[in-house]
């Protein structure tokens, strides 16, 4: 049997992990749907536990979209060794972001910005997204981050939140700020 060259068996590994934590996100992905169910069917508030559910789908739309640029290099023959692959994993993870900024930048007209103090937004973020949860209807608001100089040249930083209906947006503005 010829032996593999080192790289192939490090894309190989490389390809096998990035497969791994795509199948581990959607089984915690599930647990966590299902954690959902028992505290809405008990009455329980499961804000938080929403919360959590849309960062975890949105760390794996990450995940697999990094295991498809895999796949597309091994492909191609471009697939980079491990250390150079862990390198681009943030690189990979700000333009995703970034790309769901832009989108909803061009999609919604409506832009309300919430100040977010030093010690962070905390329950008070939890609560305006489950908010938007009930009165938006869904693909009809998004949230990110936003940064922009206040006039003494300080950085300030925002939650954005994106609405495609005016008088949910008016609604938001008048309940939040």
């Amino acid at each position: 049997m010829a032996s593999r060259s080192p790289q192939l068996v490090d894309e190989a590994k490389h390809y096998e992990l990035a497969k791994r934590h795509v199948a581990e996100a959607e089984a915690r992905i599930i647990r966590q749907r299902e954690i959902i169910e028992r505290l809405t069917a008990a009455g329980h508030d499961a804000g938080a536990a929403h919360n959590l559910l849309e960062t975890m789908e949105a760390s794996l739309k990450i995940m697999r979209v990094h295991l498809r640029q895999i796949e597309s290099e091994m492909a191609r023959g471009t697939h980079p060794s491990p250390p150079n692959a862990v390198a681009i994993g943030p690189t990979i993870m700000a333009r995703t972001f970034n790309r769901l900024k832009q989108r909803a930048e061009k999609r919604f007209t409506l832009k309300v910005d919430v100040p977010v103090p030093r010690a962070g937004l905390g329950q008070h973020l939890t609560e305006m997204l489950a908010w938007c949860r009930e009165h938006a209807a869904r693909g009809r608001w998004d949230c990110h981050g936003h940064q922009a100089r206040a006039p003494d040249g300080t950085l300030q930083k925002f939650a954005r939140f994106y609405f495609g209906d005016e008088p949910i947006a008016k609604a938001f503005r008048k309940r939040w700020l």
